[in-house]
């Protein structure tokens, strides 16, 4: 089955095999199908926000999410 549209909040967690180019493009795919927001969690746990915009600085539908969880 095939969904046409994101959630609100999409999630990738990076790989060793995961570059820049990738996770843009994933990104923009995402934001193409109406997420309104993508995290990306490095391998350290630390977490970047982006609207479809830019990079952010807090989730604003989540603003209490930390930066940082345990792996």
């Amino acid at each position: 089955m095939k969904l046409n549209v994101a959630p609100e909040i999409c999630i990738e967690v990076l790989s060793n095999s995961n570059t820049d180019d990738e996770m843009q493009e994933k990104r923009q795919l995402y934001f193409e199908q109406q997420a309104k927001e993508v995290w990306i969690c490095s391998q350290t746990g630390k977490i970047i926000f982006y609207n479809s915009q830019e990079q952010i600085d807090n989730s604003i539908l989540m603003p209490e999410f930390p930066h940082q969880i345990k792996i």
